[in-house]
């Protein structure tokens, strides 16, 4: 987990603790896609404050932007190594922007050999 309901509760959010989770988990899907499931595992008081604040806008933009199941705009979808591709290029482009602005001094998008 990457946020859990009392932390995204004290950033702003307002929703049900069961819609909460659900959007979440989404939410932590797309981190873990961008960031090579560098964080799987990891204990929620080792995940750095950028992550969770990513993962609430996400968890924020996913519950304003769903509709019928799926994130509005979305075109397709795969599981083993999740990627999502989406007809609307401005929710990529949102998601994209937001994982940038909220990780990009992280280290956690670097996808290269570290030695």
């Amino acid at each position: 987990m990457y946020l859990d309901y009392s932390d995204y509760v004290s950033y702003g959010g307002n929703l049900e603790k069961a819609a909460f989770d659900r959007f979440s988990y989404r939410a932590e899907r797309i981190i873990d896609a961008h960031t090579f499931s560098k964080l799987a595992g990891k204990e929620y008081e080792d995940i750095p404050t950028e992550v969770k604040r990513c993962a609430f806008e996400l968890t924020e933009y996913i519950a304003d932007n769903f509709v019928n199941g799926s994130v509005s705009g979305k075109s397709s979808e795969s599981n083993d190594g999740y990627s999502v591709s989406y007809e609307n290029k401005k929710t990529e482009e949102v998601i994209s922007d937001t994982i940038y602005t909220y990780l990009s001094d992280t280290g956690l998008l670097y996808g290269g050999v570290s030695g």
